[in-house]
């Protein structure tokens, strides 16, 4: 049996449009996936050892690292008809940690693209990587419009990966738009949903954006609110210290973490947000001269450019005070920063505000949105036009914070606005219990799932017709 393919890859927005593009790829085949984020290199010595590659015809990792000593175990391992691992394996990837596989003896099947440049905004991501490998199949199956849809797709995923979205002058939010979208459906419904609309429905992937675009807004509404609330914290003063001349806000976050650590760079004095959660720790920064990426390898962590993490350890409890002292010794001390008064600037929200205005249809999906209005380095209100009724942003502020019952309240105003659960915060995989000495991949099933797609499975109903008498 040679209709196997397996797919290891991360599980944000990259790692699913690398599922969906294998899927799209050899539609007709089953294909395992695994969403291995943190573990993918003991998630790949799991199934080799446990022979679950054995009858497949490709293995694709993407958007992951691993060993070198998992990359040698993969050219030396054999499989069914006597044929070599690496012969049917597939690796593309663009994070620094890949780099000690950028040896001759894995060049066959290893392809790791890391740009350099002075302002650390990159094009490549693992998606846009894995659509040159597949490109001829892809084009050989779809319709010249379907294949322009998921090439835009796929541009979309990378502007979101590399964050070159936001650094614009002008806010293309489509690929924003994927990543709600992503958490609104889940990430095995995003890439059965796309798949099935395409491959089986002939559709275009703006085609499924379309449907799902007022859901999509009301994903972004609640995000916005978010980062409302997010920029108060972080001008908080028990929120904020500074480490080796750098202002650096700690705080837990759940959800939305580039989103909201991004605003918060760009937008306030802070030049390192840290938010943490669920044994996490995220670094962003706006300041491409600052390294945020060497320091937390030597935690066993990683990233590229203005993005890294690293996860918890057995002496990091993730709390404040101990991620200030980890933040100490990657970036230094000095014995005058504490001494040294942070400067919150002062807002005024009447003068200064952020609107976006949304203008993203199927029929552009590439569109660009009109220019953030800013009038200063700072903003303590966000209102969307369109999207969010106005509010009178400083009553709420002199109230204070809002509550999840009062964002709900807020989206409940809008057009076709979703219910509570459909915005709850979504764990998409579970991390792997950290007392485990023994990592075993799960056993291969084969599952379908039906899209979400409201329209899909709905019964008609019958007329309701009287019997006459005469």
């Amino acid at each position: 049996m040679n209709d196997l393919i397996t797919i290891v890859t991360d599980n944000d927005l990259d790692g699913a449009m690398c599922a969906l593009l294998v899927e799209l790829a050899y539609p007709k085949t089953t294909i395992f996936k695994y969403f291995a984020a943190k573990e993918s290199d003991k998630m790949v010595n799991s199934l080799i050892d446990n022979n679950y590659i054995n009858a497949n015809k490709y293995f694709f990792i993407t958007d992951v690292n691993i060993s070198t000593q998992t990359a040698d175990k993969i050219n030396r391992f054999t499989i069914n008809n006597g044929k070599h691992l690496k012969d049917i394996t597939v690796y593309k990837d663009h994070h620094e940690e890949s780099l000690p596989l950028c040896r001759d003896d894995f060049k066959d099947w290893v392809e790791i693209d890391i740009e350099t440049n002075d302002i650390k905004l990159y094009k490549e991501c693992g998606a846009s990587l894995l659509f040159k490998h597949l490109d001829t199949t892809i084009q050989s199956i779809y319709s010249y419009k379907q294949y322009e849809s998921i090439k835009k797709m796929v541009d979309s995923v990378a502007e979101y990966d590399t964050w070159r979205w936001f650094s614009d002058e002008k806010t293309n939010l489509v690929p924003l738009y994927y990543n709600i979208l992503l958490n609104i459906l889940g990430i095995d419904s995003f890439i059965d949903t796309f798949k099935y609309f395409i491959f089986n429905k002939g559709k275009t992937a703006g085609y499924v954006f379309d449907i799902y675009l007022p859901k999509i807004q009301g994903g972004y509404a609640l995000i916005q609110l978010k980062i409302e609330r997010y920029l108060k914290l972080a001008k908080k003063q028990e929120n904020r210290f500074i480490v080796g001349g750098y202002n650096i806000c700690v705080l837990d976050c759940d959800s939305y973490v580039s989103e909201i650590a991004n605003y918060i760079c760009k937008y306030t004095d802070i030049d390192i947000c840290v938010l943490y959660h669920d044994g996490k720790v995220s670094l962003r920064t706006n300041n491409p001269k600052i390294d945020i990426v060497t320091p937390v390898i030597k935690l066993g962590g990683g990233g590229r450019g203005m993005s890294s993490s690293f996860m918890d350890t057995d002496t990091l409890s993730l709390q404040f005070n101990s991620i200030k002292n980890v933040l100490k010794g990657l970036f230094g001390d000095s014995s005058n920063d504490e001494d040294r008064k942070i400067n919150v600037k002062v807002h005024d929200i009447k003068k200064e505000n952020i609107k976006f205005e949304n203008t993203v249809t199927s029929n552009d999906i590439g569109s660009v949105i009109d220019d953030l209005d800013i009038q200063g380095s700072d903003i303590s209100g966000v209102t969307t036009k369109d999207i969010i009724p106005e509010v009178d942003w400083e009553d709420e502020i002199k109230k204070g914070e809002r509550t999840k019952e009062e964002e709900l309240e807020e989206l409940s105003k809008l057009n076709g606005s979703p219910d509570e659960d459909d915005y709850k915060e979504i764990d998409l995989v579970e991390e792997p219990d950290k007392e485990e000495t023994v990592f075993v991949a799960p056993k291969p099933k084969i599952q379908v799932n039906k899209p979400k797609n409201p329209n899909i499975n709905k019964k008609k109903k019958k007329p309701n017709i009287k019997p006459q008498t005469y």
